[in-house]
């Protein structure tokens, strides 16, 4: 796969997280489905805040800052730690 075949990834990053575009993108580009959003804070701040691919399963629509999404169970990891 060429970085052109990777998705589109908005938002931004702090200079050293920028290569975690290129992941984003790339896992975009790889799996099936929808698309998908990360954000870190580190060391007492936000340091990343990313989005890329299709909200819907139809792909007409583009991931946003603001897309709504159903987390399923992301939060297990917190509670079961």
């Amino acid at each position: 796969m060429t970085h052109t075949d990777w998705m589109d990834v908005g938002g931004w990053a702090a200079p050293r997280f920028e290569p975690v575009r290129e992941v984003l993108a790339q896992v975009l580009a790889e799996q099936g489905g929808t698309g998908a959003a990360v954000a870190a804070w580190w060391d007492g701040a936000w340091v990343l805040d990313m989005w890329g691919g299709r909200v819907d399963a139809a792909g007409t629509r583009t991931w946003q800052a603001d897309s709504l999404v159903q987390p399923y169970s992301v939060s297990k990891p917190f509670a079961g730690g």
